[in-house]
Formats: structure tokens, sequence, C-alpha cells
């Protein structure tokens, strides 16, 4: 099934922000607001008049997003249960109505994308089931040189691992992929912080650089719309 176009430009907006969210840690924890429409309904419930049908695009709620990406990246719920139990499953949906997805869902999600993807590449046996041909053995960030082959093939192996190859049209799929390039970059040169203003300086050519650009990229496109929706 092709994803719609509109979803996928939504995550783009998902794929960009994951940087920011996860390693400036400039942004801080929003909480939802309480519904004050007088109804009896929950705070996340939406109503949903008898004649109306459901919709057939929806958002994964907290326990099938904790599921999904342990099975997309390898690495056992076990791992992250302690930290979805008592912080990052307040913030995640507990209806899969679209409409009813606020931001401080899409921050649930990227908080707990990363603490999946820690997990990941710090682990050799399970990023290399991941990416079997990229080499995660130098002690630098050479094989992340912009417009490198090497680069290339780290994002569409992790893009057809997490998304799935054939969902997307070609265009669709591309413009995904220049999002992450896109934020290898900023990872790796110096960036101005959107919150403060500030430059966060470079990190320098090392495997430490490498392995924190590889955890932002997998967090993007782990976070994104094509894995949270339904």
């Amino acid at each position: 099934m092709k994803t719609n176009p509109n979803l996928v430009r939504w995550g783009l907006v998902v794929l960009l922000g994951a940087m920011l969210v996860t390693f400036t840690q400039c942004i801080g924890t929003q909480s939802g607001e309480s519904d004050t429409s007088g109804t009896q309904a929950l705070p996340s419930e939406v109503l949903i008049p008898e004649d109306e049908e459901a919709p057939e695009i929806g958002v994964k709620d907290a326990e099938r997003t904790l599921q999904t990406m342990s099975a997309l990246t390898g690495v056992p719920v076990a791992t992250v249960q302690n930290i979805f139990n008592s912080d990052l499953k307040a913030q995640l949906p507990t209806n899969s109505r679209v409409e009813a997805m606020l931001e401080t869902h899409m921050m649930g999600a990227t908080k707990l994308a990363s603490e999946f993807c820690n997990a990941l590449i710090n682990d050799p046996g399970r990023r290399a089931a991941i990416w079997p041909t990229f080499n995660f053995a130098e002690a630098n960030a050479n094989q992340f040189i912009a417009g490198s082959a090497s680069r290339r093939t780290f994002i569409i192996q992790m893009l057809e691992a997490f998304w799935g190859a054939g969902t997307l049209e070609e265009e669709e799929y591309e413009e995904g992929a220049a999002a992450i390039d896109q934020l290898i970059t900023d990872m790796l040169t110096q960036v101005v912080d959107p919150v403060t203003g500030s430059t966060i300086p470079a990190p320098g050519n090392t495997n430490a650089a490498k392995l924190n650009a590889a955890k932002a990229a997998c967090t993007a496109a782990l976070s994104s719309a094509q894995v949270i929706l339904q």
C-alpha cells in the first residue's frame, strides 16, 4: 500500500525535528492540556459521531509503538522497559485517531526512538543486521563525508529496514533520504541552536561524532510517520 504523500511530508517534519529533541537537549518536555469541553470523555478521547466511519489511517498507541520499534531495530523491549514505564509511556498516544495526535506525542515517539537507536548503534551485532556493509570500526567519521557512497548506503539500508522497500513513491522516498542526509550534515558541522541562537561547535572527525550522527539519523527515521502511523 502506498503512503499518503501528505503523511510523508508530515513525517519529514518529525525527521528534521528529531536532532533538536534528542541531541541538543534544549527543548523542554511539554505536557498535554486537559479536555475542558464539559463532556465525560477522557482528556485523550475523541468522540466520533455514530454515522462517521473510522479513518483508514491511525496512530499507534504507546504499546504498539514500543513493540514496533523493538521489532524494527531488533532491540528487546526489556532494554527500554524501565524508562518506557516511568516516563515515555505517558507521552505517547492512547487514541488511534490522527487528529488526536499532539506535539507531546511526537516528542515522546522521538525520545523512545532515541532509546532504541542508542541501544542499536552501541550493539555491533544488532547494528550489522541493519547496516551490513557500513564500517563502524574506523575511528573517524570519514564514512559520512557528504556525497560519499558509504553515507548514501547507510541511509538507504536504514530506510529499507525501518520503512520497508517499495512502500513509498520514489520521489517521496528520496525526499526522506535527503532530509536524513541533511541531518547528518548538521550533526557533523557547526549549527545554530534555534532555541538559544548559540552556535553548537563541530564535533570533529572522530568515531564518537560518527556514532552520534548515526544515532540522530536512526532516531529520525524510527520516529517518523512511516513507523508510528498504522
